[in-house]
């Protein structure tokens, strides 16, 4: 009998290979302010597998937002971000270092592989527009769809995080959700 190794298929290998892989690799990452005589936050390692959670501890002011609004890119201009921020790619493709892609391409990154669930949803959420417009609006950014399909797919994405009546509630506006629904629609 030939030994084990030689018996699985070469895609089963690359498979165990990115499995092995973490989706997401931060190394040494840093944030300074313009201006500021040294970083905000300073050499943050993290890794974060397939399928895993991951959780930020830390004392108020210690940097946690600015972490995470870093690896989605999300900070304003100007705030220098060093160190490596690396997404793999779950097709088993190339992945890319967050923080030296281009703008455009960060925006096709963010809200197809990578996300932010804001802390309060409410800061998060226009009170202007229905949260079913916004989750559509949001689909619409990142999928070449008509109206009526991104209003379909948000129903669906409302029904996935379990929001009771999700078709009626397409039409509600932010202040008619309770602290934990609104925390579901950012999801």
């Amino acid at each position: 009998m030939p030994p084990l190794a030689a018996t699985v298929s070469d895609a089963a290998a690359a498979n165990f290979a990115t499995a092995a892989r973490p989706l997401l690799d931060v190394r040494d990452l840093s944030i300074a302010f313009p201006g500021a005589r040294a970083p905000v936050v300073r050499g943050v390692s993290l890794a974060v597998g397939r399928g895993e959670m991951v959780g930020l501890v830390g004392e108020s002011g210690s940097g946690k937002t600015l972490t995470a609004l870093s690896v989605v890119r999300l900070l304003p201009p100007g705030v220098r971000l060093t160190g490596r921020v690396w997404l793999d790619d779950a097709s088993g493709g190339e992945g890319a270092d967050l923080l030296i892609l281009r703008e455009k391409e960060m925006r096709r990154v963010r809200g197809r592989r990578i996300g932010f669930v804001f802390q309060e949803p409410m800061s998060a959420l226009d009170p202007m527009y229905s949260i079913g417009f916004q989750i559509a609006e949001a689909v619409r950014a990142h999928r070449r769809i008509s109206r009526r399909e991104a209003r379909e797919e948000a129903v669906r994405l409302l029904d996935r995080v379990a929001l009771a009546d999700a078709r009626r509630r397409f039409d509600d506006y932010p202040h008619q959700l309770s602290g934990g629904q609104s925390q579901r629609v950012g999801i």
